[in-house]
């Protein structure tokens, strides 16, 4: 895991995320900014996975950020129901949608980026939007629930694979000048079930508990 020492968050609107203590009882972080703007957790069942969600999206969202939680589960997060700046989705045509509008968000912050100076982007990255967090729970379930719904609501003429799935993927490959960050969690993060070995490469922190050796 590509972390660093920190004391949490480095100015106001820098996502330097407490993780938790290291050796030493030295503070560890992952900076989404400089490092990967995504995160992938792996832990078996009462491995912790909730609470290290819950750790980060608190602290982003206390400095401004907007967060999304996908919690198909419906139990994990019960906390994030009606906080101010949390939008939480737990039935999975809700979730389905939830993804379909972050990419095109997504797109239209490329957009916008593109048009920006560097030096105006580094200086200024709100001009893009705010920072937005999306908490996916569970992907080995809701991915395979992402792709049961489709196969239900799809019609003659529509792509065969899952657009919300499609949507999750261009996200994990947007950068970090759009200020979306994925934070995921799978018990067994394998590259087919986050979506292709392409997805599972672009996270760069990874936090791994309770792991086997094929984990």
């Amino acid at each position: 895991m590509r972390a660093r020492r920190a004391a949490g968050y480095v100015g106001a609107d820098r996502p330097a995320s407490l993780i938790g203590l290291g050796s030493g009882r030295k503070k560890v972080s992952a900076d989404l900014d400089a490092d990967s703007p995504h995160v992938l957790i792996s832990a078996g069942i009462g491995g912790g996975k909730s609470t290290i969600l819950r750790t980060a999206c608190c602290q982003f969202v206390h400095h401004g950020a907007e967060a999304f939680v996908l919690d198909f589960k419906w139990i994990s997060h019960t906390w994030a129901r009606g906080v101010p700046g949390v939008t939480y989705c737990r039935d999975i045509a809700v979730i389905h949608d939830a993804l379909i509008g972050l990419a095109r968000e997504g797109r239209r912050r490329l957009d916008l980026a593109e048009q920006l100076a560097d030096d105006v982007l580094e200086r200024e990255p709100w001009r893009v939007g705010p920072r937005l967090v999306i908490l996916l729970e569970e992907v080995n379930a809701t991915m395979a629930q992402l792709k049961r719904h489709w196969a239900r609501i799809r019609e003659s003429g529509d792509p065969k694979t899952s657009p919300a799935v499609d949507a999750l993927a261009e996200i994990l490959f947007m950068g970090s000048q759009v200020r979306l960050h994925v934070l995921l969690v799978a018990q067994s993060a394998t590259a087919r079930a986050i979506g292709g070995p392409e997805m599972h490469e672009n996270f760069a922190t990874r936090i791994l508990v309770r792991y086997t050796l094929n984990a």
